[in-house]
């Protein structure tokens, strides 16, 4: 999540998503403080990516090498 005051947060969860914790996430995902254009939820499993909400930046699906070598190293 991204805020319109240009903090960022990113969280990881170890094990699936439960119906709960999407809730939760989609409650503050549309608070106002939340830039919901540069924020997005994501769930991965059984090696799929799946765009829950908002929009991944351009970035997203990448390789590390691919990532590397549009943007640098730094860029991260």
């Amino acid at each position: 999540m991204q805020m319109k005051d240009g903090i960022f947060c990113s969280n990881r969860l170890k094990s699936p998503l439960t119906y709960e914790q999407f809730e939760n996430f989609k409650w503050k995902f549309y608070e106002v403080d939340v830039d919901q254009e540069k924020s997005y939820l994501v769930s991965y499993q059984n090696g799929e990516f799946k765009i829950l909400l908002g929009n991944v930046p351009d970035y997203f699906h990448l390789s590390f090498e691919e990532y590397v070598e549009k943007y640098g190293y730094d860029y991260i």
